[in-house]
């Protein structure tokens, strides 16, 4: 399958994989719906080359990863790999590399991209169980909206989960020393505490 075509149907596991246990993230555009047509669609493709790169220099093969388009964004499952290598490059290379693409272009993106961990499987629609629910949820809520708007001088704003943030960023001393504030975040009948990162700073 090209690129082209994985863009807009994603690569989602197998119905036969069963249930595994992934981390996974979810970005999306802010302020997507009020461009052109034309722009959005730019929006996109730039914004996929963005991911796919991102997944290059995290040391992933483009066929290791599971993807979803989203409307406005993407969801993602990285493989069965080195997790603290995979959220450092997340938290790190992602944002540097949203930051060369808006120099190159006069149209800003801005994203919103919660992470997480857990259970992921496929179903008719796409990605199902407990990690894309979790991380759609972070990625909608209040503490991250906001911090849009606070920060606008940022092109990322990164929201973590509380599993996440314990077994992972905190355990790990270039991790922890990220200026994380930890917000409560209650959407949709999701309720639960959370880290949010101001990153992407151009």
């Amino acid at each position: 399958m090209s690129l082209q075509s994985e863009q807009s149907i994603g690569v989602v596991l197998p119905a036969d994989e069963g249930i595994r246990y992934r981390l996974g993230f979810t970005v999306d555009v802010v302020a997507y719906t009020g461009r052109t047509i034309d722009t959005q669609r730019q929006i996109q493709d730039r914004l996929f080359s963005i991911l796919h790169r991102f997944v290059a220099a995290a040391g992933i093969t483009h066929e290791q990863v599971n993807f979803q388009p989203n409307g406005d964004g993407y969801h993602y499952f990285l493989p069965d790999s080195d997790m603290y290598t995979a959220v450092r490059h997340l938290l790190s290379t992602l944002p540097r590399l949203l930051i060369e693409d808006n120099a190159a272009h006069d149209e800003r993106i801005r994203l919103r991209m919660a992470v997480d961990v857990g259970t992921v499987g496929s179903g008719p629609l796409g990605f199902t169980a407990d990690a894309v629910v979790r991380f759609s949820r972070l990625v909608d809520s209040l503490p991250i909206r906001a911090a849009v708007v606070e920060h606008c001088d940022a092109d990322l704003m990164a929201i973590v989960s509380e599993t996440l943030f314990q077994d992972v960023v905190a355990r790990f001393s270039d991790l922890a020393a990220l200026p994380f504030t930890r917000v409560n975040v209650e959407v949709k009948g999701y309720q639960a505490p959370a880290y949010l990162l101001v990153c992407g700073l151009s």
